[in-house]
Parts: C-alpha cells; structure tokens; sequence
C-alpha cells in the first residue's frame, strides 16, 4: 500500500467474559472481577505482545490526555447515552488500559464492553495488524480459560456486547 493514501490500520472489537453482567447493570465489585480476570490473563503474554495495565484510578490527568490524544485510549464518559445507561458509574474504578512493548496491541479495560481489544499499526499493512488482533484474543481467551472464564458467546447471537458499535455485522 502507498503510505501517502493508508497512514495506519487498525482492527478492533469488544468481548464480554461470561458468568459477569454486563457494564449498565455489572456492580462495582464484577467491575473489579472483569479487571482482575483481564489483568491476570494480559499479565501472561510475551514476546511481541508482552504488555503493562495501566489503571485509570491514580493515573495523572497529564498522562490520561497525553494516551487520549495518542488515541490509545477512551475519553471519560460524557455521553448523555453513557451516563443514562449507568456505564460511568463508580468511574474510574476498575477501569484501564493494557498494552503491549509496541503500542500496537492495546485492551481497554471496563470501557463500553469488559473488554476493546485492538491492533493497530501505522501503514497499510492490514493482514500484519489482523493477524497480530487474532492471536492476541485467542491468546486472551486461552489464559482466562486457565482460571474457569471465558468469552460470552450464544451460538445464535455470537459474542455478547454491550457497546452498539461494536455489534456491526
């Protein structure tokens, strides 16, 4: 691809972890459960995907702007459709971002859905960030199974979400 035309690629998508509700009616302590179960299983990738949690509790607002205006991270909840929806409540509790060494693999915490999980990279080479995005859920997937969890997956309906967006076929 000419990098005049493709300046980055990026695949995302959201996955729910099954036995926890979902974030407009999920309490403070699932909220805390999704965090800890996410952590843990984030906490064993390595090589290319090995990363670091950065939780939003205790972050300095200089490094929330600094990842927001990266744009490797969610903007705090000031939707009327959020708010309404009891998504924000108890914010920032429980909720982060995790990435790896490159920046180019990145898993939102508690944001809209459990989880954002997200690969991306400058340039056109989207076969490089997809493949990157698969192994890294599957790997994510892997580790949480390790520990009894899952993905929220219905034969009928596929992975469960919250985040409306994220429901795109």
């Amino acid at each position: 691809m000419d990098p005049k035309y493709v300046l980055s690629s990026r695949v995302r998508t959201g996955r729910s972890i099954r036995g926890l509700c979902l974030p407009p009616h999920c309490t403070r302590a699932e909220r805390r459960k999704v965090e800890q179960i996410s952590c843990e299983a984030l906490a064993k990738l390595d090589g290319d995907l090995k990363g670091k949690y950065y939780p939003l509790k205790g972050m300095s607002e200089e490094h929330q702007d600094q990842l927001i205006a990266d744009h490797f991270l969610f903007d705090k909840p000031v939707s009327p459709l959020l708010l309404a929806s009891n998504m924000a409540r108890d914010w920032p509790d429980a909720r982060g971002i995790w990435h790896n060494d490159k920046k180019n693999f990145l898993v939102w915490i508690n944001e809209e859905d459990h989880l954002r999980v997200i690969s991306m990279q400058k340039g056109g080479n989207i076969n490089e960030v997809f493949a990157r995005w698969c192994k890294g859920l599957q790997l994510v997937e892997k580790h949480m199974k390790e520990t009894g969890y899952e993905y929220m997956w219905n034969p009928h309906l596929g992975y469960v979400l919250t985040c409306p967006s994220s429901m795109k076929l």
